[in-house]
């Protein structure tokens, strides 16, 4: 199965994986990762590798933080907004996972070392974290 997770925000992280190749370290083979500004290429990514599940970290608005995110522009929920048309659009399974979700999948130490950008991690756990909730990790 192709995953495709994605990390949304003004910086967008992605990892493209394949969950049939599986890695001794219960990895999956990773196509491709990167990072988008907002949602730009995604179209493209997700036409070039057609994926059969797209992951997304969801937003939720806490009481706690709703005074940080006053006067924003909101580009989180802009890019979900993107990610939720293009899913359906093209008829691609989206799932949401709140960011606790993704970050209580860890990656192996090899791919923390080999991907340094913060955004590209957090889409990989989300990638990570999603196969275990199905059973494939």
């Amino acid at each position: 199965m192709i995953v495709l997770s994605i990390d949304p925000g003004e910086t967008t992280g992605y990892a493209i994986c394949d969950s049939s190749q599986m890695s001794q370290e219960r990895m999956p083979a990773l196509i491709e990762t990167g990072i988008l500004s907002r949602w730009r290429g995604l179209r493209s990514r997700i036409e070039e590798h057609t994926p059969d599940v797209i992951v997304a970290e969801k937003f939720v608005l806490y009481a706690g933080r709703a005074k940080m995110l006053n006067h924003s522009t909101l580009v989180v929920v802009r890019v979900l907004g993107v990610i939720q048309y293009l899913a359906e659009e093209m008829g691609i399974r989206l799932v949401e996972q709140l960011a606790s979700v993704g970050k209580s999948a860890h990656l192996p130490a090899e791919i923390l070392k080999e991907c340094r950008e913060e955004h590209i991690r957090d889409a990989l756990r989300h990638t990570l974290a999603y196969l275990r909730s199905i059973g494939e990790s």
